[in-house]
């Protein structure tokens, strides 16, 4: 797996000259903390979803309960780890 760096993926998050809106999902501390350096350096709109932490926890229910707060203009999804599944469910 290649890591790529910070310009790299700023260069896969544009659209022509827009800068896409990022929506984030944690892995499964489900907090989004770990994203706090990166938000820091991302120049454009970026937002964390955080996982609900009551209710059924199995990928297909969190993905229900994660769906009504997500934008309805185009976006990037960055799921980490665990809520890549969730992901697939979106």
């Amino acid at each position: 797996m290649t890591n790529l760096g910070f310009r790299q993926v700023n260069l896969l998050l544009r659209y022509g000259d827009v800068l896409m809106k990022l929506i984030m999902l944690p892995g499964l501390d489900g907090t989004g903390r770990l994203f706090k350096g990166f938000l820091q350096c991302y120049p454009g709109e970026a937002r964390v979803v955080s996982l609900p932490m009551d209710g059924p926890q199995d990928h297909r229910a969190l993905a229900q309960r994660i769906s009504p707060r997500l934008p309805e203009e185009d976006y990037v999804l960055l799921a980490e780890s665990y809520s890549g599944l969730i992901a697939m469910h979106l």
